[in-house]
């Protein structure tokens, strides 16, 4: 029996580029920048004036034989060796000597003579993916024309791997200006180079590269989890699905073009949402998978050995991830996702548990949604620690995971809203009295999008029980926020009101309401007596309401008693600031309901 896994040899760079070298397009692009560079002709560079007889190794590569191509498969090492055979190309433009030229030269390309009687090149590393190898093969053949080229043929804006190529290129022929400032420099340098660089290759079949691959690079040195999930994937399946699989996880992470951030998050989220059940918490404190268990949870799963299956559901939640950050519910703007936003302020951990929802009926998922909204008002609002919020979040994943696999909708159902009262409501009911002490006082602060959102929403609330019917959620979206007792009052109303006390009063949310923008401009900083006339003409009935509403008997006489008990004032004290904070208190409750769901 067999027992060599694989083969092991050290070669120069001489020897490693008398290989042919396939990277293939399922591979991770070329991704080196300027540092990465710069740092390993650094280190060659280094070595080679401490004494150039000594040997210095730079790392390993893992490769697959090909022997349908006779070639090598490069599965790890390839940013290391595609920047090496730059360096060789570089080379081969700077020695003076012909002798010189061919021996780099055939380091690079071998001619063929064909039996056609045509010449023909292979190069010695062939770079599958974007246009990457025609990049090798202009500097090869027509360096000269490198500028022009990649201008013809991408204009103004370069790809990514291109312009990494172009910019390791630069820092290549800068580097060697500066160091090697002769000839008999240059080619000291080239021979240490090529004869006392060194590389430790391993060579065994795809398979075991992969996972050879996985085991050196387990502790995501060099890379992220996101390049050991991929590789991973690729362990589970046929070759020829390679691309296949490939151009999928192209296909999700394109959803993430505009913020690159959400990626590893997102994959956290991910992982939380759909396998909760196998997040054992004595390993994962809380609950919580943190980046650095990514890969170490996902070589424990075994449905991974399905790529294509674990791909299509990576792909659907990411476009529902993507979707909830732009407050969209299933491709929709919807208004409870929106306001979550606007509450969070950037904190997205409620996700974890939107995207386990997303298994239950979409009646449920609604209305879901909409208690995720009021939890977070009643929580967020007092400034409770968000610091615990994805470890509540991770925790109702889990419960709505196991729920959502009860087949019977009637115990389903009861399932929820058991959960919904143990997990949503009682917690914030506990909560109610600090959030009411908190509320009183508040005032607008820094954060002016909350304050809107809070008087935009009960303005709403109010103005859908005058009129008899809802109102979108962008209806007072143009309003300006009014301050009734004036942010920058004249001398007088100050003194009148209290100077000791005026800034205080005059940002709480008591003294906010909302207002068209023409007729606050038109209000300036004048005295409460006189603003009372511009509030009466408003369209927003909460705003009017502060100087009295017709109260008319058609309305219904639940509506009518509403109106006729919202307070009104005469005058603008202390007091009354107060009392319409209180008010605002009141409301909220009416605004933000948790409840059961009731199909």
């Amino acid at each position: 029996m067999n027992t060599q896994l694989f083969d092991k040899d050290q070669l120069n760079i001489k020897e490693i580029f008398n290989n042919f070298y396939e990277v293939p397009d399922y591979q991770r692009e070329y991704v080196w920048r300027k540092a990465n560079v710069l740092a390993l002709l650094n280190d060659i560079y280094s070595a080679f004036k401490e004494s150039n007889q000594n040997a210095y190794f730079i790392g390993t590569t893992v490769v697959a034989t090909n022997l349908k191509e006779s070639s090598l498969e490069v599965i790890d090492g390839q940013q290391r060796l595609t920047t090496l055979f730059i360096l060789l190309s570089i080379f081969t433009q700077k020695v003076e000597k012909a002798q010189q030229q061919k021996f780099l030269n055939d380091l690079i390309k071998k001619e063929n003579w064909d039996s056609f009687g045509d010449l023909s090149f292979r190069y010695h590393l062939n770079l599958n993916y974007a246009n990457a190898q025609k990049f090798l093969e202009i500097i090869n053949t027509q360096p000269n024309n490198l500028i022009k080229q990649l201008h013809t043929d991408y204009g103004n804006r370069l790809p990514d791997t291109i312009k990494n190529l172009y910019n390791a290129y630069q820092q290549i022929n800068d580097f060697l200006d500066e160091h090697c400032a002769n000839s008999e420099e240059l080619c000291a340098f080239i021979t240490y180079t090529l004869h006392q660089v060194f590389v430790l290759q391993i060579t065994t079949d795809i398979n075991r590269a992969l996972q050879i691959f996985e085991t050196i690079n387990e502790r995501g040195v060099g890379l992220n989890p996101l390049d050991l999930i991929k590789n991973r994937l690729f362990c589970h399946i046929d070759k020829k699905d390679f691309k296949i699989l490939k151009d999928k996880w192209q296909e999700i992470f394109k959803l993430f073009r505009k913020n690159e951030t959400h990626k590893l998050r997102f994959i956290r989220y991910f992982l939380m949402a759909n396998f909760p059940d196998k997040i054992d918490s004595s390993i994962y404190k809380n609950g919580i998978l943190r980046t650095d268990d990514i890969f170490d949870f996902t070589s424990k799963l075994d449905n991974i050995n399905d790529p294509h299956d674990f791909l299509d559901n990576l792909y659907q939640a990411a476009s529902d991830y993507n979707g909830f950050i732009e407050g969209k519910l299933n491709g929709e703007y919807n208004e409870q996702l929106q306001n979550i936003n606007t509450l969070n302020g950037g904190l997205s951990t409620y996700i974890i548990a939107l995207l386990a929802a997303q298994k239950l009926s979409f009646p449920i998922l609604k209305h879901f949604i909409k208690q995720v909204e009021s939890f977070m008002f009643f929580y967020i609002i007092p400034g409770n620690n968000t610091n615990v919020l994805e470890r509540e979040c991770a925790s109702w994943a889990k419960q709505l995971y196991i729920l959502s696999k009860i087949p019977n909708e009637a115990e389903q159902i009861l399932a929820y809203n058991e959960f919904i009262t143990k997990a949503l409501i009682s917690p914030t009911q506990q909560r109610m009295d600090n959030f009411d002490d908190y509320f009183k006082r508040l005032q607008m602060g820094k954060n002016r999008t909350r304050t809107r959102y809070i008087l935009n929403k009960i303005s709403l609330y109010v103005q859908e029980k005058w009129n008899g019917h809802s109102c979108p959620n962008q209806l007072f979206k143009d309003l300006d926020i009014e301050h009734i007792l004036p942010d920058h009052p004249k001398e007088a109303l100050r003194k009148e009101f209290g100077e000791e006390i005026y800034e205080d009063y005059k940002n709480r949310l008591g003294n906010l309401t909302l207002l068209e923008a023409p007729l606050n401009r038109s209000l300036g900083n004048d005295f409460f007596e006189i603003k009372k006339q511009t509030y009466a003409t408003t369209n927003c009935v909460f705003t009017k309401s502060i100087v009295g509403l017709s109260v008319t008997t058609s309305m219904t006489s639940q509506h009518g008693q509403f109106f006729q008990n919202l307070p009104h004032w005469s005058i603008w004290t202390k007091e009354s600031i107060e009392e319409r904070q209180e008010l605002l208190l009141k409301l909220t409750k009416e605004v933000w309901t948790l409840e059961t769901y009731t199909k």
